[in-house]
């Protein structure tokens, strides 16, 4: 049974320390369950998370687990067991990655390296994180994913994008293209920048600087 995992990524050090081995591309976990009687056997391929169980006197696959037959009272408490050890698997292995674009990650490993500053995700159901800085707690960037069209583009792509604190002179870098004015924040004071990879990391980079700085005035 494929398990949902939605946004997640592995951290293979931890599965490891779980007690997960690597068989071929697949990193795999036993474990008995329901008094020893069922096997339960996961499986990690970057992002899918598989599950099987098997009969521990036989190691037959036992073919119900994975049918939509499967149902009743042993059933429920068949996967209430996996469904605990799947959260704690989770929880102890698994690192959110709601960014997947190049850009993104950049800066946000930029942002943790020389500012100490890591994505918060401030509101439920909502992909948003913002970054402060530690000593007064104010943001100088929000990251967020959207629909193009929302900010003027001729598209209904969902992309990302970076909010930050901007001078007078990077308002006047406003290009509708790469650099907008700012989405959901005061536009005399913030910009929006499209995190495709057309407009150049360093010069990303340099903006969220100065943002940073200007948190802290």
């Amino acid at each position: 049974m494929i398990e949902n995992f939605k946004n997640k990524i592995p951290n293979i050090e931890k599965l490891k320390k779980f007690g997960f081995f690597k068989n071929s591309e697949v990193w795999e976990y036993s474990t008995k369950i329901l008094n020893g009687d069922f096997v339960l056997k996961i499986f990690v391929k970057n992002s899918l998370v598989e599950t099987k169980v098997y009969d521990s006197s036989t190691m037959e696959e036992y073919i119900l687990y994975s049918t939509t037959d499967f149902s009743g009272k042993f059933a429920g408490i068949m996967r209430k067991e996996i469904d605990e050890i799947l959260s704690k698997i989770q929880s102890e292995c698994f690192e959110t990655e709601i960014f997947k674009f190049t850009q993104t990650k950049q800066l946000i490993k930029f942002s943790k390296e020389n500012f100490g500053a890591e994505p918060e995700f401030l509101w439920e159901n909502f992909d948003d994180a913002v970054l402060r800085r530690a000593d007064n707690k104010k943001w100088f960037a929000v990251l967020f994913k959207l629909n193009k069209q929302k900010l003027g583009f001729n598209s209904t792509e969902i992309t990302e994008f970076i909010d930050i604190r901007a001078t007078s002179s990077a308002l006047e870098k406003i290009d509708n293209k790469n650099i907008l004015k700012a989405y959901h924040m005061n536009k005399s004071h913030w910009i929006t920048i499209l995190l495709e990879g057309e407009l150049d990391l360093k010069t990303i980079l340099n903006l969220l600087e100065e943002s940073y700085i200007l948190a802290g005035v």
